[in-house]
């Protein structure tokens, strides 16, 4: 079934990948990939190893495990492929296997994981075992994202330079003072990676385009489809195994690649904006207009961004998040909400995969092969861990 989906990418553009255009395609043309659901972890009580609290993010070990990375209190589960309990790794504390924060975990090709505290800066090493061999500190202000290559010789860290954001802070304040004008929105620090080597030495540092975030008077609401940004426009970026950055403006649908100082366009899409209704866009002037630090409520672009979320898979396939239309929904919080989660997935190569539509309040979490794993909330408001296979619609 998996030939079925790598078969896609060539037929739709009608030629071998690497002679393909991936530009100006059309989102009716993507494939639909449909799910069809193979394995559901998660009670509210009575099974081992399933009670969850509260799962930040999970990997696929070469040995075919699943982990997961729980956060209260924080501590790895190991499950076989068929949903067999395995046992825990780690928990709470400031020693060696103990975790202050857990941030993200990566596979090794041992069988074996890494994974990321950022509270206590480092990165801890666990066996296919589950039994924790060592921790190397981290340099400072690291983020919460890292990458291993495939070889897992190689460490990607994702960090602030907050040396770059002083310096634009103090030429900001140089200029305004010379121009007698009032200081601007403050810069934020870039995000950088760090390439560490396989004996966790510093090897040097991968720089990433400018963020280009303009608030345009939005905050950020939590709802059950995600982050609701109103007006935000930014630019959105991963970091693949291959040590590639892959990022886009989020108010258009172009992917590029940039490597070695060099960028290139690896998809673009002629997708138009989503508008918001009139009366989701009353409903979030309104909220923020509730807020105590807005002096009066902001008129809001009535289009909203085309992309909310880039991600990257086991394989380096790039999984896009689109806006979609709202539609009034009953219950607490917002009554307008985005209730389709609407995906597009591209090889690294650039070709299509197809597109994936999940429920409202399920989340993305990995996908490797055919298999997609995904968390939502059971009848009993538990969360749970589904697994599916991706297969041609």
């Amino acid at each position: 079934m998996l030939a079925g989906l790598v078969a896609l990418s060539v037929a739709v553009l009608g030629g071998c990948a690497g002679d393909a255009d991936h530009t100006g395609l059309d989102p009716a043309d993507l494939p639909t990939i449909q799910l069809e659901e193979e394995l559901r972890l998660g009670v509210v009580e009575g099974r081992e190893g399933e009670e969850f609290g509260g799962i930040r993010g999970l990997t696929l070990t070469s040995n075919d495990e699943v982990w997961l990375m729980e956060i209260r209190p924080p501590m790895l589960r190991r499950f076989a492929q068929d949903g067999t309990f395995l046992g825990t790794s780690g928990r709470e504390g400031e020693g060696p296997g103990e975790f202050g924060a857990l941030n993200a975990v990566e596979p090794l090709p041992d069988g074996g994981v890494l994974v990321l505290d950022s509270r206590q800066g480092r990165l801890s090493h666990f066996d296919a075992e589950g039994a924790f061999v060592d921790a190397w500190p981290l340099p400072s202000g690291i983020g919460q994202r890292f990458r291993v290559d495939e070889a897992g010789e190689t460490v990607y860290v994702e960090a602030r330079d907050n040396e770059a954001r002083s310096q634009a802070m103090r030429e900001a304040a140089e200029a305004g003072a010379a121009g007698g004008g009032a200081q601007g929105q403050l810069p934020e620090a870039p995000i950088v990676w760090i390439r560490l080597g396989n004996e966790m030495e510093v090897m040097d540092t991968i720089r990433t385009p400018p963020a280009e975030r303009e608030l345009g008077g939005g905050m950020v609401f939590s709802t059950a489809a995600g982050p609701v940004v109103p007006g935000l426009s930014e630019r959105l970026q991963v970091l693949d195994r291959q040590g590639r950055v892959i990022h886009a403006w989020n108010r258009s649908y172009t992917l590029e690649v940039e490597a070695d100082g060099q960028a290139d366009t690896l998809v673009q899409v002629a997708a138009p904006p989503v508008l918001k209704t009139p009366a989701e866009r009353r409903e979030l002037e309104e909220r923020i207009g509730e807020d105590p630090r807005v002096d009066s409520p902001p008129s809001l672009n009535p289009e909203k961004p085309i992309l909310a979320e880039l991600e990257l898979d086991l394989d380096d396939r790039v999984w896009a998040r689109l806006r979609t239309e709202a539609e009034e929904v009953d219950g607490p919080g917002f009554q307008w909400q985005e209730t389709e989660v609407l995906w597009h997935v591209w090889n690294a190569d650039g070709t299509p995969v197809g597109s994936v539509r999940l429920d409202l309040g399920v989340r993305w979490m990995e996908a490797r092969g055919e298999y997609l794993w995904v968390t939502a909330q059971g009848e009993g408001g538990e969360q749970q861990i589904i697994q599916y296979r991706m297969v041609e619609g």
